[in-house]
């Protein structure tokens, strides 16, 4: 178990057993919890409704406005059918409405799909009579679709028009207006380990803090007294409460184990000298410590380490061999590699899948083209007739 989730069983453990007792709980290596001002943030709605009490005082037409604001989607399109509203509401004045609404902050809020929110944006910052307008009025599933010569070749244009349109009046635009507002909350992650540093050498750390501390009562006064099932009951009590202590103890031997011989090989990434990973499965670890590979895998699943990199799942210090015939090669490093090419190329004439693999096969990492275009798409790092730019001037 993770950390937090073994000291909300440990806790479960302490009540129902009578042969555990509480013991007073150390400070939290975090230092406690601090007090932080945060600024507080309107959500998308009070955004909205604000607007529209400064644009009119009307209990109908507010009432009105605040059904339509109260169904946008996240994304601050309004999908519905204004069919769906109470039947005795003017449908030519909740239309009105819903326009008004579309000149709202942010620009495109209130759009029925993608299409309409770029136009509103584009109408918002004068841009009704551009090309980039009619761009997207008559071609954007060609242009979603990266379909660039077929938009040239309708629209009787030159490339460098093209792409000024792209990257100068609509790359700017937010294609989902309303999700700016949505709050996001990151929990807070407790690490399982952490990698300490010391002068030149550094050691590992189970964090134990969260989880409560206890003693077992190994006898009682009057058991003497106690009748057949209350002993036996005892005995059971005390069995399983020495059983929890010995889990707890095992747990912290092999997270130990395991972690220290991924660190080891990973120590160089971890204290920040090294950018890649090196190759390791878990496979390798279970045969290097002679367990099972499924207790590798319960070891390292959602475990989290703190170190120079931050809090880290230690899964993520994990790194398969990019082949059999390049086992001293992880997938992280070629990756980074494949990052590093693609960010030097020219982006006037950026490299192919093709010219990419001949490029990493020549500084030794040899790898197929799928495996390239696999990376790419991991990396979230389009194909590169998107990537390729116009000079504009």
């Amino acid at each position: 178990m993770p950390t937090e989730e073994l000291s909300l069983w440990l806790e479960e453990q302490i009540e129902q057993n009578p042969m555990l007792d509480w013991k007073d709980c150390t400070p939290l290596k975090s230092g406690g919890l601090m007090n932080i001002d945060i600024a507080y943030e309107p959500s998308l709605f009070e955004h909205l409704m604000h607007q529209a009490r400064q644009q009119t005082q009307d209990p109908t037409s507010l009432e009105q406005m605040e059904w339509i604001i109260g169904n946008l989607e996240d994304t601050g399109f309004f999908s519905l059918s204004l069919d769906t509203a109470p039947p005795h509401w003017d449908r030519k004045n909740l239309e009105s409405l819903l326009s008004q609404l579309q000149q709202f902050d942010p620009p495109g809020i209130g759009a029925r799909n993608l299409q309409e929110s770029l136009l509103l944006q584009l109408k918002a910052h004068g841009k009704e009579k551009h090309f980039s307008f009619r761009l997207i009025q008559e071609h954007l599933e060609n242009l979603l679709q990266g379909r660039l010569a077929s938009i040239q070749k309708t629209c009787q244009i030159d490339e460098k028009t093209l792409q000024h349109a792209i990257h100068t009046d609509i790359a700017c635009l937010d294609p989902f207006p309303g999700l700016r507002f949505q709050k996001k909350t990151s929990p807070s992650l407790v690490p399982d380990l952490f990698l300490v540093e010391e002068e030149e050498n550094w050691k590992i750390e189970i964090n134990e803090d969260r989880l409560p501390a206890y003693t077992i009562r190994s006898s009682l006064k009057n058991f003497s007294a106690l009748s057949p099932e209350e002993k036996t009951l005892f005995k059971q009590q005390l069995e399983q409460a020495k059983k929890i202590h010995r889990m707890i103890e095992k747990r912290r031997e092999t997270l130990y184990k395991v972690t220290h011989h991924l660190v080891k090989i990973q120590i160089r990434y971890l204290k920040g000298e090294s950018s890649s990973l090196r190759p390791i499965s878990m496979a390798e670890i279970a045969t290097s410590l002679n367990l099972h590979e499924s207790t590798i895998a319960r070891a390292l699943n959602y475990k989290y380490i703190s170190c120079k990199c931050g809090i880290i799942p230690l899964k993520d210090l994990l790194s398969n061999h990019l082949s059999k015939t390049a086992e001293h090669i992880s997938s992280d490093q070629a990756q980074k590699l494949l990052q590093k090419l693609i960010a030097e190329e020219n982006k006037e004439i950026p490299l192919s899948d093709q010219e990419l693999l001949e490029k990493m096969r020549k500084v030794g990492v040899p790898c197929a083209r799928r495996t390239i275009t696999k990376y790419r798409q991991l990396l979230h790092i389009p194909a590169k007739r998107f990537r390729k730019k116009v000079p504009l001037s």
